[in-house]
């Protein structure tokens, strides 16, 4: 069989087992945004009021699982009037929002709650509210120059964002590997817009750096707040647990930026204007993604339905779920969030892709590399693409496949 064929006949099994879901927005708001997602299925939703709403909380995101609402919720008191900001016209001066920019796989959202001043926070699942401090925060006798936003978490707790000094995107970013105060990520040189992208599992960050000379620079900072240059104009978009970086240009890993399209790609499986990467390496794109070797256009699998415009994915989870915004019906205050499941097949069944199969030197190596063992040739362990591994699953799955069985 052609190859055309063969990745045709993927893309079609792939798309008929795919699911799209529209995120209404519940009684009181008029826009739903989506943020986030994590390997549970919870989505960080971001719920905007109308413009006709006099409700004084403008925004008050929430994560969303199937179907059902759990609001973060405002420290305090909430304020109907703040005193005006002379950085900002009258109609930004006076708000409240609760304000989510990343889920982790606890449940724990990152972002910040804006109670006449933003301050940076997080919400656990069971509802606790952690709140931070600057360290060392510059005076600046401005009105509202303290004003913080946290960007990403990690599964340890990490965070990850910036910090506003006298209305410029100009204080160094932080992290924090755990408690409540924030720990300032080294200056560059000549750096003065620092702007934090992402944030792993071994704390290490990454995001862009603008200098006084124009350029700006990808960069990355370990826990042990060590920085390495990623060059410059590269676009950093995210990092993934494996230490695997996005950039606009390709993945950079120890050193090595690999180019995301090869030549002679298809323009509708290309990976120009990547957003995000999860732990198994799959890359998300505006346009495709690109899961276990494979290439997916996004409007195959579900996104082109009628009244449905400018999607815009923003996230890829382990389970290969999307989640993203999208117009309605041509209506420029009609966004909704969404979510694409993307059912992706099992692996082939020639685990050790020595062109041999099936063979009994398959069932070796998957068990070989089940079991913590090397194969550089092989396929990851991880048989049937779940985003769960290692697991009995996995194994049942690759003995039906064996057997001549379909894989769900």
């Amino acid at each position: 069989m052609a190859a055309t064929s063969t990745v045709a006949m993927l893309a079609a099994q792939v798309r008929a087992q795919s699911e799209l879901i529209i995120i209404e927005p519940p009684p009181g708001f008029a826009e739903t945004i989506g943020m986030d997602i994590n390997d549970w299925g919870e989505v960080l939703v971001q719920r905007v009021r109308g413009s006709a709403s006099t409700d004084p909380v403008l925004q008050w995101d929430a994560v969303w699982e199937n179907g059902n609402w759990r609001p973060l919720a405002m420290p305090g008191t909430i304020q109907s009037a703040c005193p005006l900001n002379p950085q900002f016209p009258p109609q930004l001066s006076n708000w409240d929002a609760i304000v989510g920019s990343a889920i982790n796989n606890a449940g724990t959202v990152a972002g910040a709650f804006s109670n006449c001043q933003r301050f940076p926070a997080t919400w656990s699942r069971t509802g606790a509210i952690t709140r931070y401090r600057l360290s060392s925060e510059p005076s600046c006798n401005v009105p509202y120059a303290r004003d913080a936003m946290l960007l990403e978490i990690g599964d340890d707790g990490s965070v990850a964002g910036r910090h506003y000094n006298c209305g410029f995107f100009r204080g160094a970013g932080y992290v924090t590997p755990s408690g409540s105060d924030i720990l300032r990520i080294p200056p560059t040189t000549g750096g003065f817009n620092y702007f934090m992208v992402d944030v792993n599992a071994a704390g290490t960050v990454v995001g862009n750096v603008g200098t006084s000379a124009g350029q700006e620079r990808g960069q990355l900072w370990t826990s042990s707040t060590q920085v390495i240059d990623l060059g410059a104009n590269v676009g950093v978009r995210a990092i993934n647990d494996a230490g695997t970086v996005l950039l606009d240009i390709g993945t950079w890993r120890n050193g090595i930026i690999t180019p995301l399209d090869p030549p002679g790609t298809p323009g509708d499986l290309s990976l120009r204007f990547p957003v995000d990467i999860n732990d198994l390496g799959s890359i998300l794109s505006n346009g495709a993604v690109l899961i276990a070797g494979e290439r997916y256009n996004l409007a195959d699998l579900g996104m082109a339905r009628a009244g449905l415009e400018q999607f815009e994915p923003r996230r890829i989870n382990n389970r290969h779920w999307i989640v993203g915004t999208v117009r309605v019906n041509g209506c420029f205050t009609c966004r909704r969030a969404f979510v694409l499941k993307i059912a992706v097949p099992c692996d082939d069944i020639d685990f050790n892709q020595n062109g041999v199969f099936p063979e009994d030197q398959d069932v070796v190596d998957f068990f070989d590399v089940l079991a913590g063992g090397s194969c550089p040739t092989c396929n990851d362990i991880d048989f049937n693409n779940n985003g769960v591994f290692p697991e009995d699953q996995d194994v049942i799955d690759f003995f039906n496949v064996l057997a001549g069985g379909t894989c769900p």
